[in-house]
């Protein structure tokens, strides 16, 4: 589970900055070891160390058991330790928890000063918020004090934060307004006079459009570590690094991933430092729920950055010589100008580090490398990043437009179950990891222009490569194109003249691995500039449900931008676990959908929600999570028209299939 604190519930060019040369550290860590003498049957998260790291503070969540120990929701605990062993946990303030979530987001070194975060107020303590408190000669703790931040005030949403041992930088991860359920990270801090400064966001180089969180803040005030979904990594959240190059909080170097054994496959996040050496965070590595780790830091290694940006233009697999490539800023202007070499690559240094640039191929036909592709190069010649070539001659990381590729990996004419399959360019540049399902099917967005890829089988050792099979399948199931088996680039189609397989609508099917799309479906009487225009968000006010929500069975609907269930939902859900509990055989899809309003990135975002949240409650009711398998489309398979609140009411739904 993911641990934040939570309250009720024209074309993109990309845009790169390059940092000044400079000499940065990348640690090295241990094997991590699970902390098992503060780790419990519920959830434990957000360490906070103190007094060198010698005593902690942490968050322990209550997801499962009895209503008594649910109710409790988040509470602070605390533990010792002596002679290498942590004490039992215990918790020190009861006038802190009660049935809210309460955690502690930071502490003066000698622990005596504590900040908290509370999320609902009760006659015991202040409204929720930030606050504090502090150990008084007596050794109890004072009353709650509440911080004031200028312009914070906690709303719904998802938040974690920190505050430093120092108490004068405070490090927030909220949504960055009432219209987006992703959350950027921000910084207040703390003047001479005690005053604390507005939140400023940390800038596109550290937030992306999708979720960071768990901030942390190295003693030297320039050392961020934090977590992220969005930008890339080994598995859902990952813990990076980044370092401040000056004093506007907004310009850092670009994020390191921590690796292993930080990150894993799952979870990772809460990365914080408790002495020189000694690191703890939080993981749900091989289990449900997050649990608390430590390592130590082996050795450091350093890091150059240079203001030199390398990069190599290839069309076809082959180099692009003397191609010509514009940079400008963000006003359109060309401030530099640079043509590839015979091996397609080209150089560009970066002079005003705060200055935002754009790239695009300069000339009347610039269309003639359409799907071409720039890969920005390491030290080492290592493809670091991609764009490709849209029309007009722009270079971009945004996928306009997509279609969606399904098949079923097969060994010995058996499905290959949770399979994991990686997707490569013709260049070798890994595009993403797919996994199959129980019946070996597996479904991938691919670019219109992406039409020389392979699929690289994970871990199919051991095995008879001639009793592989992979196809992929039309939206009836039928094989269209078989693939052959290459030790050197694994899966690749048997013709290229074949046509990709799609549905019957040329539908876009995503699961929970699927990254960031862009929708592009408009009327054929809208010309090209307008296709590409953003969608209008509907007022929130828009909550209404079919008027046969209550008759479908097996179809949960929801109000706009919302994934909590109804007591109608949670009754047709009820009938299903029922029928589950009494057929072990039945197993359940579950198909989450939204309307078309907003970026289809939100709408694929809230119907990945709605079907967590089914799940979720199908699970309280006994059903094995193995037994659920579970998609999130977004807006791309409507059952009615979004024209209408009527139609777009019956977009936003769950389908349940039971087989």
């Amino acid at each position: 589970m993911k641990q934040r604190f939570k309250i009720i519930l024209g074309v993109c060019i990309l845009a790169f900055t390059f940092s000044a040369s400079a000499q940065l550290i990348q640690p090295k860590f241990e094997e991590a070891v699970k902390l098992e003498a503060l780790n419990s049957e519920a959830e434990e998260s957000m360490p906070i160390p103190y007094l060198n790291g010698e005593s902690l503070y942490f968050v322990r969540t209550y997801i499962e058991g009895k209503s008594k120990e649910r109710k409790k929701a988040q509470e602070v605990w605390a533990s010792n330790r002596s002679d290498g062993n942590w004490s039992e946990p215990n918790s020190l303030f009861d006038h802190m928890n009660d049935l809210g979530n309460n955690g502690v987001i930071g502490s003066s070194k000698d622990g005596k000063t504590v900040y908290i975060f509370n999320s609902i107020q009760t006659r015991r303590k202040l409204a929720k918020g930030i606050a504090y408190t502090q150990m008084q000669s007596d050794g109890t703790w004072s009353d709650l004090k509440k911080l004031n931040i200028d312009g914070f005030e906690a709303g719904e949403g998802y938040y974690s934060f920190y505050m430093n041992p120092s108490e004068d930088i405070l490090l927030v991860s909220m949504s960055p307004n009432d219209t987006t359920i992703t959350e950027d990270l921000f910084v207040s801090l703390k003047d001479a006079s005690g005053n604390w400064s507005t939140l400023k966001n940390l800038g596109k180089t550290i937030n992306t459009n999708e979720i960071e969180l768990s901030p942390y803040i190295a003693d030297d005030g320039k050392t961020l570590y934090f977590s992220s979904t969005g930008h890339g990594g080994l598995g859902d959240a990952d813990v990076f690094v980044s370092y401040r190059l000056d004093e506007s909080w907004t310009n850092w170097s670009n994020p390191i991933n921590l690796g292993k054994p930080i990150n894993s496959d799952g979870f990772d996040a809460y990365f914080i430092i408790g002495n020189n050496k000694e690191v703890f965070f939080t993981s749900n590595r091989g289990q449900k729920y997050t649990e608390i780790y430590s390592t130590k830091i082996a050795e450091q290694s350093v890091m150059k950055i240079h203001d030199d940006v390398t990069a190599e233009f290839l069309y076809q697999g082959l180099p692009v010589k003397g191609a010509t490539l514009q940079i400008m800023n963000a006003d359109g202007d060309v401030v530099d100008e640079v043509i590839t070499d015979e091996l397609g690559q080209f150089k560009y240094q970066k002079i005003n580090l705060e200055e935002e640039h754009f790239v695009q191929l300069k000339g009347d036909e610039n269309n003639e490398y359409l799907g071409g592709k720039v890969y920005f190069l390491d030290e080492e010649g290592t493809r670091l990043k991609r764009l490709v070539m849209i029309g007009d001659g722009v270079f971009t990381d945004e996928a306009e437009d997509t279609e969606m590729i399904e098949g079923v990996f097969k060994y010995n004419e058996l499905p290959m179950q949770d399979a994991g399959l990686i997707v490569i360019d013709e260049n070798g540049y890994t595009l993403d990891t797919i996994y199959t399902n129980e019946k070996g099917e597996f479904r991938y967005f691919k670019m219109e222009l992406e039409d020389d890829y392979s699929l690289d089988p994970i871990d199919v050792e051991d095995v008879k490569l001639e009793n592989l099979d992979l196809y992929l399948t039309d939206g009836n199931g039928q094989r269209t194109t078989t693939f052959n088996f290459d030790e050197d680039r694994g899966f690749t189609p048997k013709s290229s003249d074949e046509p990709l397989a799609t549905n019957q609508n040329n539908d876009k099917v995503v699961n929970e691995e699927v990254a960031d799309e862009e929708r592009v479906k408009k009327d054929n009487a809208t010309d090209a500039k307008q296709s590409q225009a953003k969608k209008t968000e509907a007022p929130k006010s828009e909550t209404k449900k079919p008027e046969t929500a209550k008759s479908n069975p097996l179809t949960l609907y929801f109000n706009f931008n919302d994934w909590s269930l109804s007591t109608t939902d949670k009754t047709k859900l009820d009938g299903v676990a029922n029928k589950m509990a009494n057929d072990k055989n039945i197993k359940a899809t579950l198909t989450g959908h939204t309307d078309d309003v907003g970026t289809a990135k939100i709408n694929l975002r809230v119907s990945i929600y709605r079907v967590r949240a089914a799940r979720a409650y199908m699970m309280e009711k006994g059903i094995a999570e193995n037994r659920i398998t579970i998609f999130g489309m977004g807006e791309v398979q409507p059952v009615a028209t979004n024209k209408t609140v009527e139609g777009r009411a019956q977009n936003r739904r769950v389908e349940i299939e039971l087989k």
